[in-house]
């Protein structure tokens, strides 16, 4: 059951309400119309399975691909992306070249 936390302003008290759902929420801020207001909480999120070993939806994985393409270069893009065979020559070609350059330096 979700539990919310709210301020009285009459007395500035603070109290917990359960309710059933989110609509008895609302029915019962509509009859306390400027007498309370709702205060942020958190709210408990399950951890289970979860961690540094999450395995990708393969439609987010695809998502993740195609925003690697449009952003070429990008640490994004050496994770995700699939560089073509052109993308790969040019890259050795570019490395090697400014191996030989170094090299005298």
């Amino acid at each position: 059951m979700p539990t919310f936390t709210f301020k009285n302003h009459d007395t500035g008290e603070e109290f917990e309400e359960f309710f059933t759902s989110n609509n008895a929420k609302y029915e019962w801020l509509e009859n306390h119309p400027n007498k309370v207001t709702q205060l942020p909480s958190t709210f408990a999120i399950s951890g289970h399975g979860t961690g540094d070993r999450i395995k990708n939806d393969a439609g987010w994985n695809e998502v993740l691909s195609k925003a690697a393409e449009g952003n070429p270069g990008t640490p994004m893009a050496e994770r995700y992306g699939k560089p073509s065979i052109k993308e790969i020559k040019t890259r050795q070609v570019v490395q090697k070249h400014l191996a030989k350059q170094n090299k005298g330096k």
